[in-house]
């Protein structure tokens, strides 16, 4: 009997500490809430020289930090490679590796971009962790190399493999 309450007190003490540990990166980022971002975004590759490059475009990239994907853009990475010209950029970033439970804390994850047939043509370390109201966030460093944008999604959302042709009626 006293093993099993030594237990519960340990448990208890261990997710007091997870708590602690997610008031500031859960707390604490910036927002990636743009439309363009969206796995569903697909920009047509002659548009090149519009693509987003999250590495050096300074009113969109993103800056070493903590952020969490909102809005339009999605609420977390995707877990699947996006086609090519997709996310408002040559080559989307996507999460290669699921999303951590809360209790893992923070983990780190690989980010791969998708260019060409290879679906981790650059690759790097990313930190996620799951955060306790249902959301994740992430430490993103800025890309390797240019014309390479962070992705969103939901939880929902299935990458076409081609762009939906959408059909403008005549008025």
């Amino acid at each position: 009997m006293k093993t099993f309450i030594t237990l519960g007190v340990l448990l208890l003490s261990v997710a007091a500490s997870l708590a602690e540990e997610t008031t500031d990166e859960c707390n604490n980022y910036q927002e990636l809430s743009d439309a363009w971002r969206s796995v569903l975004n697909h920009q047509p590759e002659s548009r090149w020289d519009d693509a987003i490059c999250d590495g050096n475009d300074t009113a969109v990239g993103v800056d070493e930090g903590w952020y969490r994907f909102t809005g339009e853009a999605g609420d977390r990475m995707p877990v699947q490679a996006p086609t090519m010209y997709r996310c408002g950029t040559h080559a989307g970033i996507f999460l290669n590796g699921q999303h951590p439970f809360i209790e893992e804390g923070v983990v780190t994850r690989q980010a791969c971009a998708h260019f060409s047939d290879n679906h981790c043509y650059w690759s790097w370390d990313i930190k996620v962790r799951a955060c306790p109201d249902g959301y994740y966030v992430y430490k993103l460093p800025k890309p390797v190399t240019c014309k390479l944008a962070y992705c969103g999604t939901t939880v929902d959302t299935v990458i076409p493999d081609e762009p939906v042709e959408k059909h403008v009626p005549d008025l």
